[in-house]
């Protein structure tokens, strides 16, 4: 289930964020001097629950994913940014992580959004080419972490609406021309 993040679930979303890391970092996406800093934003050792509150929960859209009781994942964005998600190890391949951007990418077109840009890990940009986004050049480096931009753009109401009106009008001048006993080409 997809809910909005409590203050309760600061460790187990720190706990999740740190393992994903430690275990991408296996693969050698991370310099070493980035993976440290990054790891120790989540270290439940060194950090309060309070301090970890206060750190991880200023996102606008934060949101976890819970399955018997136990977060398995969690997004964190603004309303054009999508900056940090993660699911266990454990339960990745599930469609967590996909619940959870389709969740956020609702609520940023609901608030507005007209894109959204997203840092990927080298390793997860496969997963968002799923999900529509569009890698923006070539791997670059952000934060000692080797990374893609990548972006999707949202169709919004108001072009569909135009399409819709045009088709509409269309529609409206053939009938009319039927009723006159004319082809719309006359």
């Amino acid at each position: 289930m997809v809910r909005e993040f409590e203050k309760k679930d600061t460790i187990e979303v720190a706990n999740i964020a740190r393992c994903a890391f430690e275990r991408n970092d296996a693969v050698g996406y991370y310099e070493q001097p980035g993976l440290a800093v990054l790891l120790d934003v989540f270290d439940t050792r060194t950090h309060s629950e309070q301090a970890l509150y206060e750190s991880l929960g200023t996102a606008e859209f934060f949101y976890v994913f819970e399955e018997q009781g136990k977060i398995v994942g969690f997004l964190r964005g603004s309303i054009e940014r999508l900056r940090t998600l993660a699911v266990d190890p454990k339960h990745q391949g599930e469609g967590i992580g996909a619940k959870l951007v389709s969740k956020f990418e609702q609520w940023a077109k609901i608030n507005g959004g007209r894109s959204i840009e997203i840092h990927a890990a080298v390793y997860s940009a496969e997963f968002y080419e799923k999900m529509g986004y569009v890698k923006q050049g070539e791997i670059t480096e952000f934060e000692g972490l080797d990374i893609y931009n990548m972006n999707k753009t949202f169709e919004h109401k108001e072009k569909r609406m135009k399409q819709f009106t045009i088709l509409i009008d269309g529609m409206a001048d053939r009938a009319q021309a039927a009723l006159n006993g004319k082809t719309p080409m006359e």
